[in-house]
């Protein structure tokens, strides 16, 4: 046998995706009773909050966020909604930001979800769940 090519382990890491994909697609089924599609996902984009303290702005809260839907026709409704699913964002991060943000310290990005998810599901229950693509605080 020679030496493994870069094709010959893409290869391999797509059949393992694959193969981890059916896996858990068939746990789901077997845990709830009913298949759960691929899940469908909506991008809520770029998002730059202040972090404010004692009334001056001490750096910035960048984001990039996406949304979970439930099945794709939540999801089509959520691409319609979309400037008020970002505005329900920059409301969470926002008071994330004022309550726990800090140019200094890494940002929690489980409290954060938590604060952005829950300021977007008061007005939008079909978004599954919140995920952080990327965030940044800086001074």
């Amino acid at each position: 046998m020679g030496p493994i090519s870069h094709g010959d382990i893409v290869r391999l890491l797509l059949a393992s995706l694959a193969a981890f994909s059916l896996s858990a697609a068939a746990a789901s089924t077997a845990s709830s009773g009913e298949p759960h599609g691929p899940a469908a996902l909506v991008e809520l984009g770029s998002l730059d909050v202040p972090i404010v303290d004692h009334g001056r702005v001490r750096g910035m809260l960048s984001l990039k966020l996406a949304m979970e839907a439930q099945d794709a026709s939540a999801a089509q409704e959520m691409e319609a909604a979309l400037p008020l699913l970002r505005a329900s964002a920059l409301e969470g991060a926002g008071e994330f930001a004022r309550l726990y943000a800090s140019p200094v310290n890494a940002v929690d990005n489980q409290r954060l979800v938590d604060f952005v998810g829950s300021a977007i599901r008061r007005g939008h229950p079909q978004v599954r769940q919140v995920l952080v693509v990327e965030s940044r605080a800086s001074g």
